[in-house]
């Protein structure tokens, strides 16, 4: 194997210095994006509760939706 010459050396290393940074800044993105992400599935859950105690509710009041119409109940 023929040796390197001390520039392609430092070349390298340099190379895997700059791996080492990319790989740390994906990690840190992906980081990011999964609290992004974890924060809109709270989100959707808070508004999937609401809506849920909101079409409770209704229903008590004589409501109900369905197939995406308003429906009145007879409540007895």
């Amino acid at each position: 194997m023929e040796k390197w010459s001390e520039e392609r050396i430092a070349a390298y290393k340099d190379y895997v210095r700059n791996y080492e940074k990319d790989m740390l800044d994906y990690e840190n993105r992906i980081t990011e994006h999964q609290k992004g992400l974890r924060s809109m599935i709270e989100a959707v859950c808070s508004v999937r509760e609401k809506r849920r105690e909101t079409l409770t509710e209704l229903y008590k009041q004589g409501w109900l939706l369905d197939d995406d119409k308003w429906v009145e109940v007879n409540k007895k």
